[in-house]
């Protein structure tokens, strides 16, 4: 067999060349040229060709409805579907939060991705107000929700072991087309009515690289003699998103890589397996999560019984320096290979580990007066078909629409034509193919925002006020743990 060149080890090359921060390609305005042929492919359809159902959820930068097509709206990928989900998020409140430039990578991403672990996009399209995202109805809702529903508020260890080697496969599959996830979540992942999960929400998903190869890249040979290709870890983001129970210790200092990626796996694994993350903290703030983050200390709880490959596994993959963590230099190939999955085969999809059961969607939604109330003024003005308890409300919405200076009657737009420009104008960042990414200001760290950790008498002194702070969630309570004790320590 042919050897397959190695990369020249120079400033220039961009897969050596430190800090890449490429979205779509040369221009921020610009989607990969991967997404722009699936665009091609993509149905032409608008807002007179759904009903709005219920109201689903709300997120940071959108809302998501369950809605149903017409009989002659055709989706080409969802034959024989007649229900979806659509998010929709306000232009206005986009840029008004400088947070424009998230959706058209958001975008980018879903079009690019085909996996049968990630959320699949049918359509896009866009008006004067409003993005609109039109995906598959993840039946079973959050996987977070599932896990609540069974004894213990856990799942067992065998069906751990097949939706973490699903979302194991979705994520090596994203870090192969230079994708960094970094807000791995049972929140964020959906089942489907197929049983099997979906990965969804990519708003903070971050596009490193574009147009990679195989030939790219020197194959390695490991102990079983089989070729692994090595991720290219210098590949960092400088920027600090996520949720604060599965920040990874990098993360919380500002400068990350995929190897953070491999840090919430673990994070995931363990809360499959005991119901609650490592780092949790009862009535712990912020800085409290993130103290035991980076100091590393963790426990095992005695109940329930887990198997010993499953706690390596975790072990690996929750070392505090990237560099000693699993997967760090053969990428998730490497941790594919770790004895707990030894009897998965990952080009198999298997049978569901549980099975959803099927509801009649259409009966059994009726929107609440909220709900109602937040649809007529996302909709009012649209040729979306509303519930009657929302039409009503469509006079009052219009009026609220006027006095904010929207139009009160939204031209549908091409929502590959929309410019980002003026979001990214002021930003002082170069990126390209030809050297390193230069950038003038970097986010604070943990130790900037806090000037580092205080003590315990300290906790209840005020923090300085900073020009931007780094995204905080709301900690939500889990199980109680009153009654577990911890076998072993991390």
């Amino acid at each position: 067999m042919k050897q397959i060149p190695d990369l020249p080890n120079d400033d220039q090359n961009p897969l050596r060349s430190g800090v890449i921060t490429i979205h779509g390609g040369a221009s921020f305005n610009q989607i990969s040229s991967h997404s722009q042929k699936r665009i091609r492919t993509m149905p032409s359809v608008s807002a007179k060709d759904f009903e709005i159902l219920a109201l689903l959820g709300m997120g940071d930068v959108g809302r998501v409805y369950l809605v149903s097509k017409n009989k002659d709206c055709i989706i080409p990928t969802a034959r024989g579907q007649n229900i979806f989900a659509l998010k929709v998020m306000s232009q206005f409140d986009l840029k008004k939060r400088n947070k424009l430039k998230r959706f058209h990578s958001e975008y980018d991403i879903l079009l690019s991705a085909q996996h049968p672990f990630i959320m699949n996009l049918h359509a896009a399209f866009a008006d004067e107000r409003n993005y609109y995202l039109l995906m598959e109805y993840c039946q079973g809702g959050e996987l977070a929700n599932i896990m609540r529903q069974q004894p213990h508020h856990r799942f067992e260890e065998k069906v751990a072991l097949q939706y973490a080697s699903e979302m194991l496969s979705a994520m090596e599959y994203l870090h192969f087309h230079g994708i960094i996830y970094r807000d791995l979540k049972t929140e964020n992942v959906l089942v489907h009515t197929d049983g099997h999960l979906r990965l969804t929400d990519f708003d903070l998903a971050k596009r490193i690289i574009t147009q990679r190869v195989i030939s790219d890249l020197q194959p390695a040979k490991n102990g079983a003699q089989q070729q692994m290709f090595p991720t290219q870890i210098m590949e960092q983001s400088q920027s600090f998103v996520g949720t604060p129970e599965y920040l990874s210790p990098e993360l919380i200092k500002g400068e990350h890589s995929q190897a953070t990626d491999f840090w919430t796996i673990g994070i995931f694994i363990y809360e499959l397996l005991y119901g609650v993350t490592p780092f949790y903290v009862p009535q712990g703030g912020f800085a409290a999560i993130s103290r035991r983050i980076q100091s590393g200390l963790y426990t095992f709880p005695s109940s329930p019984k887990v198997s010993e490959w499953a706690k390596d596994l975790i072990r690996k993959l929750l070392q505090p320096e990237p560099v000693n963590r699993l997967g760090y230099k053969y990428g998730c190939a490497e941790i594919k290979k770790h004895p707990w999955f030894k009897n998965v085969n990952f080009a198999v999809v298997y049978p569901p580990a549980i099975e959803i059961v099927k509801k009649d969607l259409l009966d059994n939604f009726l929107p609440q007066p909220r709900e109602a109330e937040q649809m007529a003024r996302e909709f009012a003005g649209t040729q979306f078909k509303l519930p009657k308890k929302a039409t009503a409300l469509v006079p009052g919405a219009l009026k609220l629409i006027e006095q904010a200076g929207l139009p009160l009657i939204p031209k549908p737009v091409d929502i590959v034509e929309m410019k980002i420009d003026d979001v990214v104008k002021d930003q002082k960042l170069a990126s390209t193919y030809q050297g390193k990414a230069k950038q003038e200001t970097k986010r604070a760290g943990l130790s900037e925002l806090f000037g580092g950790f205080p003590s315990k008498k300290e906790d209840k002194k005020p923090l300085e006020a900073i020009k931007e702070e780094p995204k905080q969630e709301k900690v939500v309570e889990q199980a109680d743990n009153k009654g577990i004790m911890n076998e072993d320590s991390a």
